[in-house]
């Protein structure tokens, strides 16, 4: 089968004027979606990013694996500013390789990943002029829904590892801990990952949490927490709903009436996304035993509290 002529797609997409391109596909981009796979009509989309409505800065999305992604999404697509797809900065590339992609992207998109806060983030931060939405999970659901997300990407890492397990109360022990030193000996591929603090399973979900809470110090972002999103088909609350997406569509400073704002409430508890688990809060109440508490708490305790989801050890 002969290759696809990007280079030759490229120059010719090129050439095309924003008017043109737009006379002849018009708002939508469904049109080119039926001829043109997702790494092609990015480029159509680029150039008829001219004239699409986009907001006045770049945005930069931060999460905790498991704390709500696709929620979050789902409240940011319903606008044409934002409803393109994230350009994902992978979690194995350096600070520095954020900066070129984030540079180039279009000004209807943003940019998602799993950037824990430091002195580099903070300066890609600064240097791009970026503004940052920051989504945060009560960490005991994220071990939780951790430890289903492992079993469910046949690919994963970890799932050796938790497959030498005896049971998912051990699984969410080794969440809680994180990979012992000795499992890095017995797995080449985990040997070649290294302990990676960003992400739960590889360190202790402290270990975790710690990095990330710095940004909740940074002055210019938007904390948004799973519970704010989730709603009352995830055992949350419509008015706490309700009001989340009203402060993150204040903070991006969108256009949105209350109806639109009910609306977006309804239709963002997507089921299909390709993240999604269960999407429930609170679910580590029915899992975790007193020996899970207590090693939870043994590890995770201030960052519990500092998160706002506990006022003491007493639960």
């Amino acid at each position: 089968m002969q290759s696809f002529p990007e280079k030759e797609f490229k120059a010719i997409v090129g050439s095309l004027s924003p008017s043109y391109l737009r006379n002849r596909l018009g708002d939508s981009i469904q049109p080119i979606r039926s001829y043109l796979s997702h790494c092609y009509y990015d480029v159509v989309l680029d150039k008829l990013s001219v004239i699409a409505p986009k907001l006045p800065y770049k945005l930069m999305v931060t999460t905790i694996p498991k704390s709500g992604s696709h929620l979050l999404q789902g409240v940011l697509r319903n606008f044409r500013e934002l409803e393109r797809r994230p350009i994902v900065l992978g979690p194995y590339l350096t600070i520095k390789e954020y900066y070129e992609p984030i540079k180039n992207m279009a000004y209807n998109r943003f940019a998602w990943g799993h950037i824990g806060a430091d002195k580099m983030s903070f300066q890609l931060v600064a240097d791009l002029g970026l503004v940052v939405i920051v989504m945060l999970r009560d960490p005991r659901d994220v071990v939780v829904s951790y430890v289903d997300h492992v079993y469910r990407l046949k690919p994963h890492i970890l799932k050796n590892y938790y497959n030498s397990l005896p049971d998912d109360h051990a699984r969410l022990r080794a969440t809680i801990q994180g990979v012992p030193h000795d499992a890095y000996s017995r797995d080449p591929r985990l040997a070649e990952m290294g302990v990676y603090e960003r992400h739960p399973g590889f360190s202790d979900i402290g270990t975790v949490c710690r990095s990330y809470l710095p940004w909740l110090e940074h002055a210019d972002i938007h904390v948004v927490h799973f519970e704010d999103l989730v709603g009352e088909k995830g055992a949350g609350s419509r008015d706490r709903q309700l009001e989340g997406v009203k402060r993150l569509i204040s903070f991006l400073k969108l256009k949105c009436t209350e109806d639109q704002a009910e609306d977006i409430c309804d239709r963002i508890y997507d089921r299909k996304s390709p993240t999604f688990n269960q999407g429930i809060q609170a679910r580590w109440k029915s899992v975790f035993t007193e020996e899970l508490k207590d090693i939870f708490k043994e590890v995770a305790s201030i960052e519990l509290i500092r998160m706002g989801y506990e006022k003491d050890d007493n639960w």
